[in-house]
């Protein structure tokens, strides 16, 4: 079964998935992800929803010099930021995502709220059971069967 990734996003960084400017989502610790797994994209404010999602093409790992090498065309950050959101770390991640979709009607933090008065969007990154996803909206991944 694939895991679901629920992903809280700066609205610009966002917006550079799906344009398809930014296909590796950067990340501190290692969020456990395999090939095909599914993320959602929740924009941060001023938007506060779920925007759309991707597919994990794979997860790299290596110093943050290594994965700046290997993936500074398509991180859709500059070198300053990539610096600094790494400074002090020995290890960085890249999520390598794959077919991004965004979806025609965001989902608003409201909405969410709505049906689950519990739910906080991540400060990083959240797991999703499918029952929760399914409460959420069930077409929140159009393409896939989950």
């Amino acid at each position: 079964m694939r895991k679901i990734l629920l992903i809280s996003l700066k609205p610009q960084y966002a917006e550079k998935v799906f344009d398809g400017s930014k296909t590796v989502e950067l990340r501190r610790t290692r969020p456990n992800l395999n090939n095909s797994d599914l993320i959602l994209i929740y924009a941060s404010s001023p938007v506060k929803a779920i925007v759309g999602g991707s597919e994990v093409k794979d997860v790299l790992s290596g110093t943050p010099k290594e994965i700046w090498r290997a993936i500074f065309e398509v991180a859709g950050v500059n070198a300053q930021d990539y610096n600094e959101y790494f400074l002090g770390a020995k290890t960085a991640f890249g999520i390598n995502l794959k077919n991004s979709w965004r979806h025609t009607k965001p989902i608003s933090l409201d909405k969410i709220k709505a049906k689950l008065p519990s739910f906080h969007p991540p400060q990083t990154y959240q797991y999703l059971n499918i029952k929760t996803v399914r409460t959420i909206d069930k077409n929140l991944f159009p393409n896939y069967k989950v």
